[in-house]
């Protein structure tokens, strides 16, 4: 616990000058791999949809990444955070509080125990009995808009835009309700072999949704393991096809 603080104390005073420290927990390779194809693509804005408190962006800062990036996140614990965590980042811009998602009206999230696994869907109860991380402690309303407003707010003539979604089984729904996914040169998700939330999909719908959009999977690596080490998450990349 200690160790920990002192991470979290130490980023937070280098990232003042606007120097980032990649996190432990995330996976430095795949970030590294990515960073380079954002670069080399001339990547002008990545979203960065399910922010939370800023890991994901932190990490591409951290490897390099020459473009800008636009955060969204719904909760309003991690936002405030996200918020001061980007302020001295000219590079880098909070959008208003909410959620992406397949319509435009107010929805309520679900604020789980540990913040990065709250989800607009509920979680299965006998999921949240084994990983304590996952209950819900509260519920927040938040304003949910279509990611196609903020495809035309960015991506103007001749922008770049790569998309990243953590979303936590609400992925597909937003996959689903974007006309603009051509405009994306590639995507970055969090994909759930096991679900923990009450969805009707699975990663193989994504899977087939982002081959008929015309993406290409180049990218896989292994996330979260269960308790006997098999494998329940990956992060998976998608470039759009020439």
């Amino acid at each position: 616990m200690l160790k920990k603080a002192f991470i979290k104390k130490t980023q937070n005073i280098f990232e003042r000058f606007g120097i980032y420290i990649a996190s432990a927990n995330q996976n430095p390779d795949l970030h590294k791999r990515l960073v380079k194809f954002l670069n080399d693509k001339k990547i002008d804005f990545v979203f960065d949809v399910g922010a939370n408190e800023g890991g994901f962006a932190r990490e591409l800062f951290s490897k390099k990444f020459k473009g800008k990036i636009i955060s969204f996140e719904p909760t309003q614990e991690a936002y405030n955070k996200l918020m001061i965590l980007a302020k001295n980042n000219l590079r880098w811009t909070v959008e208003k509080k909410c959620a992406i998602g397949g319509s435009e009206k107010e929805i309520e999230i679900n604020v789980s125990e540990n913040s990065v696994s709250s989800s607009i869907i509920p979680v299965k109860e006998e999921e949240a009995k084994k990983w304590p991380g996952l209950k819900i402690v509260k519920k927040e309303k938040v304003q949910m808009y279509k990611l196609d407003n903020f495809i035309k707010k960015y991506g103007k003539i001749n922008k770049r835009l790569f998309l990243k979604l953590d979303t936590q089984g609400y992925e597909m729904n937003i996959l689903k309700a974007c006309k603009n996914l051509h405009k994306f040169e590639g995507i970055n998700l969090e994909v759930q072999i096991k679900q923990y939330y009450k969805t009707n999909f699975s990663f193989e719908n994504i899977f087939n949704l982002l081959a008929k959009k015309e993406f290409k999977l180049v990218d896989l690596e292994p996330g979260f393991r269960d308790k006997d080490g098999s494998v329940i998450e990956f992060d998976a990349v998608f470039l759009k096809r020439n």
